[in-house]
């Protein structure tokens, strides 16, 4: 069960990631969530996001996520296409203030 439990939950990261991606791009940038995110050793992801419990955002992230290891330059050049108004909108949306 363990084992299965691994799988899942990579393939679910894997399903939010993509499923999340193309909504959110468009231009500009965040230092916090790059330097966490590029360190990330493997092939996992940080993420902002909505934390019910603190009512507050947070960054985590998630492991085994991607097949190379180019993170850095993917971190680096993402933030000119993130989608801040989908951002945003999901932001307001999880914390219960839109």
């Amino acid at each position: 069960m363990a084992g299965l439990t691994q799988t899942i939950k990579f393939n679910l990261g894997g399903h939010i990631n993509h499923s999340i991606y193309w909504e959110n791009l468009a231009p500009i940038g965040r230092e916090e969530l790059t330097k966490r995110t590029v360190p990330i050793q493997g092939s996992g992801w940080g993420w902002l996001a909505w934390d019910n419990i603190s009512k507050s955002l947070r960054i985590i992230d998630t492991p085994n996520q991607e097949m190379l290891n180019v993170r850095a330059d993917y971190v680096k050049q993402i933030w000119k296409i993130v989608n801040w108004k989908d951002v945003e909108s999901r932001f307001l949306s999880a914390s219960g203030k839109k």
